[in-house]
């Protein structure tokens, strides 16, 4: 503690006449408190024994300087970039960001309170594995620790990236990602690259972007949109929302009653079970009818769709749209059926 007293004498220049008295009481807990009232973090370190960063009560921007060991973003709704040796980085309390621009051997990552964000896009590695509920990194070589974060951006290589319990947002680069959001409501985006995005439990947000994407919703009502390229989306349990977007694509809504919209490009649409409305828009698509179909709605929207019957012969209500639609029966094994284009029946 003689170390401690001498910190504040030299550095702070407070209570040059501190009595020789220890800061600890008979239990070990500290009784001493620090009234930070600096209007701006310091830009280099300057606590002893080793060069801190430490940010105040407010909103702070800071860059390490390269030679700190520790850097605290204290109070308020920080932004702190690293670099420089192998050091320690605290977010504090309040939404912090950490934005990586390199990473030394031994580096730890501390969210700490708060809805904290990591930033591996500029960090240099080019593909890794990300693990919030853990909270490690690994590319193979390296392993790094990064805990209390809830939003985490990848590099730009390919990534494997899961998340917690907890609602977080995941985000991938331009490699062919593998994201996993697990428990909690939350936003997924796969970016570039052809990526497989798992929503898991909660009410889920998936978007593919750019890429051939491979998109699952997992339990309760989730969102999910392919983006660009040709994609397959899966709703899977809950009542969900399948969008293709660009490209040719194909969506599966699973159980529960779903709503699938094909949008541009030629796309193939399967409700699954439960009373599911699909929309073609535009492109030339494809309807799958299934088992219980009966309460289906299908829309085809411009383009040359077509309509194909399941064997049970349960097609729902059929709008073909504009242009020229077929009707496809050749899978129905029973006979003598009759279709009357004229009555709509």
């Amino acid at each position: 503690m003689s170390n401690c007293r001498s910190v504040f004498r030299d550095r702070l220049a407070i209570a040059p006449d501190l009595p020789d008295t220890p800061f600890t009481d008979a239990a070990g807990e500290i009784r001493l408190e620090i009234l930070d009232t600096r209007d701006e973090a310091n830009a280099e370190g300057v606590y002893a024994p080793e060069d801190w960063q430490i940010g105040t009560i407010g909103d702070d921007t800071i860059i390490s300087d390269g030679d700190v060991f520790f850097v605290a973003g204290h109070d308020g709704n920080d932004t702190i970039t690293t670099g420089g040796p192998a050091a320690t980085y605290f977010g504090g309390n309040g939404q912090d960001n950490i934005n990586l621009t390199g990473s030394a051997d031994g580096d730890e990552y501390h969210g700490d309170a708060g809805i904290d964000t990591i930033d591996w896009s500029a960090s240099g590695f080019f593909g890794g594995t990300f693990n919030l509920a853990t909270g490690q990194f690994t590319d193979g070589f390296v392993t790094r620790v990064m805990t209390g974060f809830e939003i985490l951006v990848g590099t730009s290589g390919a990534d494997s990236i899961t998340g917690t319990d907890d609602s977080n947002t995941l985000i991938g680069g331009f490699g062919d990602d593998s994201i996993s959001g697990g428990g909690g409501d939350d936003f997924i985006a796969g970016n570039g690259g052809d990526d497989t995005l798992s929503g898991g439990a909660g009410i889920d947000q998936l978007s593919g972007s750019a890429g051939d994407d491979r998109l699952f919703g997992g339990a309760e009502g989730d969102f999910l949109n392919g983006g660009a390229d040709n994609d397959v989306l899966f709703g899977d349990a809950g009542s969900d929302s399948l969008g293709g977007d660009d490209g040719d694509d194909n969506l599966f809504g699973g159980t529960n009653d779903d709503r699938l919209t094909g949008d541009t490009g030629n796309d193939t649409l399967q409700g699954g079970d439960g009373i599911d409305r699909m929309f073609g828009d535009g492109g030339d698509d494809t309807f799958l009818t299934d088992g219980d179909g009966f309460n289906d709605q299908s829309s085809g929207g411009a383009g040359n769709d077509r309509f194909v019957l399941s064997p049970t012969l349960l097609l729902g209500s059929v709008d073909g749209g504009a242009d020229i639609d077929t009707i496809d029966g050749s899978a129905i094994v029973a006979t003598g059926i009759e279709i009357d284009l004229a009555s709509g029946t």
